[in-house]
């Protein structure tokens, strides 16, 4: 997920030098404390319309949430007020001031209508909503500067996850290679004469 969030972040990088607006939304299957998330953000310079208008409190839930007629009693013990994988990025161009004013997530709880007698939720996930204020910036860059240190660290975490993934993978490789010897030895033993 390291190698897809920094690809992602690079190309809402290149893409969108010259758009006044930019949103990157959905499941990213990443919580706001993982590192492929961060990546996101820091690499790609995109603001968490959550965070910027409720503050990194908790909830906004959206993934195994108590409530959700989906999610499983071991999705509720792991974590008991859900996860937040679901988010509404955003960044602006140039020209542009854009701001979160509003973040929420605007179902009920329940489809009104009973099923069976019974009532669902409308997904597995929640849905996310966010109002977003656009205005015009007089041609003052309107590109939210990230501190060099903050995008620094958030690669350098990225670097080593992925130089300890490479260094298992030679292991199992160099592992495997010592099975599959013994294998062929014991295969080619099957054909000796004895």
């Amino acid at each position: 997920m390291v190698l897809q969030a920094l690809e992602a972040a690079q190309w809402i990088r290149l893409t969108s030098c010259a758009a006044d607006l930019t949103i990157y939304a959905g499941d990213f299957n990443s919580e706001p404390t993982d590192v492929p998330f961060n990546i996101l953000r820091q690499v790609g310079g995109l603001e968490d319309s959550w965070a910027v208008v409720n503050g990194s409190k908790e909830g906004g839930g959206t993934c195994g949430t108590p409530y959700n007629t989906y999610t499983t009693s071991k999705e509720k013990k792991e974590a008991p007020a859900g996860k937040r994988i679901d988010y509404i990025l955003y960044t602006s161009g140039p020209k542009i001031q854009v701001s979160a004013v509003e973040c929420k997530l605007p179902l009920p709880q329940r489809i009104p209508v009973s099923i069976n007698y019974k009532q669902l939720s409308y997904s597995d996930h929640e849905g996310v909503a966010a109002v977003l204020k656009i205005e015009n910036n007089q041609g003052k860059s309107g590109e939210q500067k990230r501190q060099s240190s903050e995008r620094e660290q958030c690669l350098e975490r990225a670097t080593a996850l992925v130089k300890n993934a490479v260094e298992a993978s030679r292991k199992d490789k160099f592992i495997f290679l010592i099975i599959s010897i013994f294998c062929l030895v014991c295969f080619l033993l099957t054909f000796s004469g004895t």
